[in-house]
């Protein structure tokens, strides 16, 4: 401790001999040279005397300006702006380091554009504006590579570290903090090395990876011992004994905080007590020596209001309202949850560097104030001797005054604890009103979760029953036009038959007129006028044509057929044949897809009967045969050059169901995604993104499953596999 108080000393008569020697230099001299020296001389009061420090950093500013000398006026509006950042006015700081920012890019300083970019990233990092801070710093780095700097690039790099752990991007604080620890050990800077195996530490112990951080103090911390660094060695014992305590070794937590508030006590460090009393009430919680862990959670409290570090203030009054609960302390749980919310609400956001300062000046205002109260104390003691002595004179007085006073504290008491059963009921009564209207809270969140579920499953149906819509449009306007050809021909046969017929009524009026004669001259007469009227052929043209009617009309029957299966939809199953449901899709589909693609069918003649279910493996094709003929339509080929290909067959006991086009495909990072609800690769108003999702529900339903191949541009290819069961092992057998 004397040595300490010693160097205390040391520093402090040479920082006061520094800082004299510097004011009777500025005295001396006058010109640019005067105010150079007044920048280093502010530079050196700041954090000391801060209102010296502006007046000669000021007066440096108004020699720049009147002089226009704007080499000194850079330097001195970085200079104000370290100060402003010292005092935690980062504000104020940045727009000075903004301004010397300006000067630098004028006067192409790079010392100074670094030094600036590099001051920038502080105050924005400090201000929470982490996207900010890396633009500056990332510049900064390019600055230092400029000036071929590796310190500077190393002291970004722990920067960036910084930046990145702040947004818990771990993997990039790492990268960079690494960056700089390679750096400044290739450079042999042991204290630098130190302090990177810390941040990096933290870093990974923010990351919950316990066994690296541990293994990275311990780096630290040997290094810390080498160089006698006794402080940073209890701070590096205080981050592990906070580990210790997170995985469960609480014996070694202990033992660290022991060595660690040693040398906090050999320094007076109150800060780093209060730390250490915080993670020893946490150890003694954990297992489970409540009584403990409050001791300690109240000394960490007194230390911490010592400092005004509001938020182990309020860590403290959290543990402690969990230990008095468990204990079963409701009062002193209530009371400590009250302190709980009054620290949380004088916690502001400033940084950590801001709350330091301002722990450490009220720390030094506090010493102040307790040696002011220890001399009113001093003199409180005398007043009491002499009091004392006074009261002796009259001693009658005093036991009269004493018998009061008990009986006084006797009432006070019964009052106390009068007082103390009502704060209890009052406690209890507004506990159990919370309780009731947290649980109502709950009710009415939980309420509108299921409201807002049951409105998200009526819009899936919705969405559903548009897209089955879309489908019947489709299959309409397919059979619509498949129908329309064949009417169209029975429509011209009939007319065609209607003019022979006319023709054949002449025929046989004249035959009747020349029956009337006759003579023997009529069967020739009647042979000229079968071949006048061509009756021979008549006839002809009303069987072919009566034959062109009679296919017309099967081919609508077919149609009617194939269209009546798909569209009846009922929930029973049977053994049919997926060659027949895929026919009769094409029937009614083919019309749709013709204007786009070639279609191309390979059905295996030899696939077995399989149970299942015709509406929904018809709806299973529609859908492929809708999305192969939709990608072809988006894609450069739906002129004519399009290709749809089905396939079915038996593989590995499965059969399978394929259909391949040659439209514009998709890439791996959308396979995925291709069979959730609402999710498309058509463009807006082509569909609703449930095809797929449907094909699959069904698929899943009978255990088959899905494969897809695509690449974008190079078209896509769905194979669907059904499980055999043992009615087609038998159909197939038989």
């Amino acid at each position: 401790m004397r040595l300490l108080v010693s160097i205390l000393i040391f520093c402090a008569v040479t920082f006061a001999d520094t800082v004299d020697s510097l004011k009777n230099l500025v005295s001396s001299l006058s010109g640019k040279a005067k105010y150079e020296k007044s920048i280093v001389l502010a530079q050196e009061l700041s954090g000391t005397d801060d209102s010296l420090a502006f007046v000669y950093i000021n007066g440096s500013i108004d020699f720049g300006q009147t002089a226009e000398e704007p080499g000194i006026l850079m330097k001195a509006r970085h200079a104000k702006g370290d100060i402003f950042f010292n005092m935690g006015e980062f504000k104020t700081a940045g727009e000075e380091f903004k301004n010397s920012l300006i000067l630098a890019e004028k006067l192409d300083d790079t010392e100074y554009l670094y030094e600036n970019c590099k001051s920038m990233g502080g105050v924005f990092y400090s201000l929470s504006d982490y996207k900010t801070a890396s633009i500056f710093y990332f510049k900064a780095l390019d600055l230092a590579g400029l000036l071929e700097d590796e310190i500077k690039q190393a002291d970004i790099f722990n920067d960036l570290g910084s930046v990145f752990d702040a947004i818990k991007d771990y993997e990039g604080s790492l990268k960079y903090s690494n960056q700089a620890l390679l750096i400044y050990q290739k450079l042999n800077r042991t204290t630098d090395i130190a302090k990177m195996y810390n941040n990096i530490a933290i870093t990974f112990n923010n990351k919950h990876e316990y066994k690296e951080a541990l293994e990275t103090f311990e780096k630290a911390l040997k290094i810390y011992k080498a160089e006698k660094s006794r402080l940073y060695e209890a701070i590096i014992l205080n981050n592990m004994a906070s580990i210790y305590v997170a995985v469960k070794n609480y014996e070694k937590a202990i033992d660290n905080l022991n060595v660690s508030n040693d040398i906090f006590r050999e320094y007076s460090d109150s800060y780093g007590i209060a730390l250490n009393n915080h993670i020893y009430g946490r150890a003694y919680y954990d297992l489970k020596n409540y009584d403990a862990a409050n001791a300690y959670f109240r000394k960490s409290i007194d230390y911490a209001e010592d400092n005004g570090v509001y938020t182990l203030i309020k860590d403290n009054y959290y543990y402690k309202a969990k230990a008095d609960s468990v204990s079963g302390k409701f009062k002193d749980a209530y009371y400590s949850l009250q302190k709980y919310v009054e620290a949380n609400e004088k916690l502001n956001e400033e940084s950590r560097n801001r709350e330091i300062y301002d722990a450490m000046s009220k720390n030094e205002l506090l010493q102040k104030e307790k040696q002011n109260s220890s001399l009113i104390r001093d003199n409180e003691i005398k007043k009491l001797e002499i009091e004392k002595q006074r009261q002796i004179n009259n001693f009658f007085i005093v036991i009269f005054i004493m018998i009061a006073g008990l009986v006084l504290f006797a009432y006070s008491t019964f009052k106390i604890k009068s007082r103390n059963e009502q704060l209890v009921k009052e406690y209890s009564l507004r506990i159990e009103e919370l309780n009731k209207n947290l649980q109502e809270d709950i009710e009415k969140a939980t309420s509108e979760l299921n409201e807002s579920n049951e409105k998200l499953r009526k819009a899936e149906k919705e969405a559903a029953r548009i897209d089955k819509l879309v489908s019947l449009g489709t299959m309409v306007a397919g059979i619509t036009h498949e129908i329309k050809n064949p009417t169209q021909v029975i429509k011209l046969s009939m007319d065609s038959i209607r003019l022979s017929l006319n023709d054949l009524a002449v025929f046989i009026y004249e035959l009747i007129k020349l029956n009337k004669k006759s003579n023997k001259k009529s069967a020739e007469e009647i042979k000229k006028l079968i071949e006048k009227h061509k009756v021979t052929k008549l006839f002809g043209d009303i069987k072919s044509l009566v034959i062109s009617n009679k296919k017309s009309v099967e081919l609508i029957d077919q149609i009617v057929t194939s269209t009546n299966k798909i569209s009846y939809f009922n929930r029973e199953t049977n053994d049919n044949l997926i060659n027949d449901i895929i026919s009769d899709v094409l029937v009614i589909m083919k019309n749709s897809i013709k204007y786009s693609a070639t279609i191309e069918v390979e059905l295996d003649p030899n696939l077995p009967r399989y149970r299942c279910n015709y509406q929904e493996i018809s709806q299973i094709v529609i859908n492929l045969l809708t999305n192969a003929r939709d990608a072809i339509a988006e894609s450069d080929k739906h002129s004519g050059g399009g290709l749809i290909k089905i396939v079915s067959g038996v593989e590995n006991e499965k059969i399978f169901l394929e259909v391949s086009d040659n439209g514009t495909g998709f890439g791996s990072d959308q396979t995925d995604k291709l069979f959730e609800a609402f999710y498309t690769t058509k463009t807006s108003g082509k569909g609703q993104g449930l095809g797929l999702s449907i094909v699959k529900s069904i698929v899943e339903i009978y255990g088959g499953f899905i494969s897809v191949k695509s690449n974008p541009g190079e078209g896509a290819t769905f194979r669907i596999y059904f499980p055999l069961n043992k009615t087609d092992k038998e159909v197939e057998n038989a």
